[in-house]
């Protein structure tokens, strides 16, 4: 019963607010629309399980995760849209995401931390951190079982207490470093659309 009230709540959610791409005029795929619209099943490529959106949310029966916008950009440099679904848990909007990837024909669905994809930019590119000298930017790898990345720039520390710096896989001084990242910092936003019916019709 809580499980159908949820279900008709997230479709009540999807109806208020469809409009606003129809103003921003963004292609979604017919294949994500499907999904998006709880119509037809992705798979989840962890467990290769197919799985509607609302039974992705509520696997973790304890947490109240819930969908508060998307994106639609091409995250792994494909040339093929993907849709991004930020994830929230109670009043933290900031738990992780939800990537739906169309590769042949189906779409795929990936988990990412939020650490793991965050400053999510227009060309698809976004920013990583696992700790104050491990951190760096790049684009997403969609082919396999889970979420990974292609680190286009990135810091890790050392044994020894020292900060390796690296940019397009050479190491590099600090300063350049820091360059890539200030030109990271600078590319347009990706835009997001809240999530609802009107949004993706």
């Amino acid at each position: 019963m809580k499980k159908a009230i949820f279900s008709f709540l997230i479709v009540c959610m999807l109806m208020v607010s469809i409009s606003g791409l129809a103003e921003n005029a963004v292609a979604i795929p017919k294949e994500y629309q499907a999904v998006l619209l709880g119509q037809e099943a992705f798979v989840d490529a962890f467990d290769q399980s197919p799985m509607l959106l609302d039974d992705w949310l509520t696997r973790l029966e304890d947490v109240p995760l819930y969908y508060s916008q998307f994106s639609v950009l091409d995250l792994n440099v494909d040339g093929i849209p993907e849709v991004v679904l930020s994830v929230g848990v109670g009043e933290d909007t900031d738990y992780g995401f939800l990537i739906l990837c169309l590769r042949e024909g189906t779409v795929y669905g990936y988990e990412a931390v939020y650490r793991a994809m965050q400053d999510l930019k227009s060309d698809g590119s976004f920013s990583f951190s696992s700790g104050a000298a491990d951190n760096g930017f790049g684009t997403a790898i969609l082919d396999g079982n889970e979420f990974s990345i292609n680190e286009l720039a990135y810091c890790q520390s050392e044994e020894n207490g020292g900060i390796s710096y690296f940019v397009g896989g050479e190491a590099v001084a600090e300063d350049a470093f820091r360059l890539a990242v200030e030109q990271q910092a600078q590319k347009e936003n990706a835009h997001w659309y809240e999530y609802s019916i009107l949004s993706v019709n």
